[in-house]
């Protein structure tokens, strides 16, 4: 599955950035930077819940994996609806 995720991932940047050929470098690297920082904060955010058991890193899984629907529904335009 995660083998596949980094093709899926990938080709979608670079779909979606494709018609943008003067900032892409720009917006990967933006993209980058975004995505280390959510990783860095997720995982200090688990590393502090931290009770030797798993669920603080299910938590944070289940909250992220909700906060992608709501984020969509706030940032996207009605008419991607």
């Amino acid at each position: 599955m995660a083998f596949a995720m980094g093709f899926i991932i990938s080709l979608g940047i670079a779909g979606a950035l494709a018609p943008h050929s003067g900032v892409a470098g720009t917006a990967s690297a933006v993209l980058g930077f975004t995505q280390g920082l959510a990783a860095a904060s997720a995982g200090a955010l688990v590393g502090f819940l931290f009770d030797g058991t798993a669920v603080p890193m299910a938590l944070t899984v289940a909250v992220l994996a909700l906060g992608v629907p709501v984020s969509f529904l706030i940032i996207s335009p009605r008419s991607a609806r």
